[in-house]
């Protein structure tokens, strides 16, 4: 029996109400998707498409074999520390990055679906739309962490949750800030669109190098080398 019914509109938007509230705050373990299903009257395939995107919106994080949680500082993954109080340069970050994303890219070529496709274009028009460097920023941030997430490795997706939480705060935001002037946002829009078109393309040497010469723009900007 169906305790709740609802449409998918009306569960996305229910679920986006309760996250961050009273009871749903930061840390807060959301039922299974089965649960979900059987308590709202919709199929899982339903329930897992709502939950992805407020994965996108950044509402909640999922991590396998732990469930669906509230996102904020209190769910870090297993065995990574919270890094609120920890010390990280930019240029630290940008190394990890310059580490991680070349070789995640050629991942994302071949793992990349049609829904991740379609979300990154997205990405590439908010960012192209958007009206404040905070925007513009935002989506980004969003474009480079769905690439990640086409890898379908949730290992590499962890630790780009945790290079997120750093570039999200600290020096490297007024950095960031500071260096975006609109050539320099124009040009990175060029080098974004190339990148989804060599994933789009299957294009695994040329994602590659888009992705590292990119990073190396982006670094000269912010820190002059």
């Amino acid at each position: 029996m169906v305790a709740n019914r609802m449409t998918p509109e009306e569960l996305e938007s229910f679920l986006a109400e309760r996250i961050g509230g009273a009871e749903w705050r930061p840390g807060y373990k959301l039922p299974t998707e089965r649960a979900l299903a059987e308590q709202y009257g919709l199929a899982r395939n339903t329930i897992r498409r709502i939950l992805d995107r407020l994965v996108e919106q950044g509402k909640i994080v999922r991590h396998v074999g732990r469930g669906t949680f509230v996102a904020g500082r209190s769910t870090p993954p297993n065995g990574v520390a919270n890094l609120g109080d920890v010390d990280v340069s930019p240029a630290e970050v940008m190394e990890l990055r310059m580490i991680i994303e070349p070789g995640s890219v050629e991942l994302a070529v071949v793992r990349a679906t049609p829904s991740d496709l379609d979300f990154l274009d997205q990405c590439l028009e908010r960012s192209e739309r958007a009206k404040t460097w905070q925007e513009f920023e935002k989506w980004d941030a969003a474009l480079h962490a769905r690439l990640v997430r086409a890898t379908r490795n949730h290992m590499l997706e962890m630790i780009f949750g945790v290079i997120d939480q750093v570039r999200e705060r600290g020096e490297g935001g007024k950095l960031k800030q500071a260096s975006l002037t609109e050539e320099r946002r124009a040009s990175y829009q060029r080098e974004h669109r190339r990148i989804v078109d060599a994933v789009r393309r299957r294009d695994t040497e040329a994602a590659r190098k888009l992705v590292t010469d990119h990073l190396q723009h982006v670094r000269r900007n912010l820190l002059g080398y």
